[in-house]
């Protein structure tokens, strides 16, 4: 193979690209896509989806064109893999616990990961690490070059130790996707009860508000709490108190709570929210809070 330098490898991609109509078809829609992109007719996001649209239908015409090429380089990668597998090499296992190293400083580094995937990571982390340190002791010990396929296959514990390492980094992967699947629904499942609590703590606030309701009574400790006045909607409306951001989520959480075990009533009522027994938990300054913002919102 004869050496060329920048310029000649730039000239022989150029005439590559202009042999076929499918380079020429993809560079072109590219090139629009960033002309657009640069005049303001797209956002970034569309761009980004343009492009991997504009490579996902090249390779999809490149795979349907040449149907035998990709079975035969598929047959080549699976045979690869499984030898692999079974027969690891050095530099195969050396490039697997790279992976695990950044993965590691990741968890370590990253505030914002999720525990679970932090978890996950360390555990795997700290047993590759020991299968490692095991399979250099056996490799100091006995003398193995472990660059000569020869003289790394011979040893029945060395072998072994790979493989187990292998199937380690193939159970974090496993262990990962996993605990990606679960977090996903579980944030789907959370997004949707967010908004039928929202949609319901919506809908209980204007019902309140054109309830005729003058007063209302409870009694905690066979004490009875005196009346909260609720203003009709004929009188001027009552000035609302200004609340730091940390009560009005205070209100919010108590409010979903309080929703939340008032959910088997066809129809939740003012008294309902006011609840002592369900208040109970809760601290006096909480309860105030509480009902203050309530009542404010309901007389608005």
């Amino acid at each position: 193979m004869s050496y060329t330098n920048i310029i000649d490898k730039l000239e022989m991609l150029l005439n590559l690209i202009t042999s076929s109509q499918l380079l020429v078809g993809v560079i072109v829609a590219m090139i629009l896509t960033v002309l657009l992109y640069m005049g303001k007719q797209i956002s970034k996001k569309k761009l980004v989806l343009c492009n991997i649209l504009i490579e996902t239908v090249a390779i999809s015409i490149l795979v349907l064109k040449h149907t035998d090429s990709v079975v035969a380089i598929k047959d080549e990668l699976i045979d690869l893999i499984f030898k692999n597998i079974y027969f690891p090499s050095f530099g195969v296992y050396m490039f697997i616990f790279g992976i695990m190293i950044i993965a590691f400083i990741a968890s370590i580094v990253h505030f914002r990961m999720k525990k679970s995937y932090k978890i996950i990571n360390l555990i795997s982390f700290f047993a590759f690490t020991y299968l490692f340190i095991t399979f250099m002791y056996l490799v100091f010990t006995n003398g193995i070059n472990v660059f000569d396929s020869n003289s790394l296959y011979t040893n029945t514990s060395v072998i072994t130790v790979l493989q187990l390492n292998l199937l380690m980094f193939v159970l974090w992967l496993i262990m990962l996707t996993i605990n990606s699947i679960s977090n996903s629904i579980y944030e789907y499942i959370r997004y949707k009860n967010t908004r039928v609590v929202n949609s319901r703590v919506s809908d209980s606030i204007e019902e309140l508000k054109d309830e005729a309701m003058p007063t209302t009574s409870v009694e905690i400790n066979n004490n009875t709490v005196p009346e909260i006045e609720v203003p009709s909607n004929n009188n001027e409306p009552a000035s609302v108190c200004n609340y730091t951001l940390n009560e009005y989520k205070m209100f919010n959480n108590i409010l979903k709570q309080i929703l939340m075990l008032n959910s088997y009533k066809p129809n939740i009522t003012l008294n309902d929210l006011l609840d002592e027994n369900l208040l109970s938990v809760l601290s006096e300054e909480e309860r105030n809070v509480y009902k203050n913002i309530l009542m404010s919102s309901i007389n608005n």
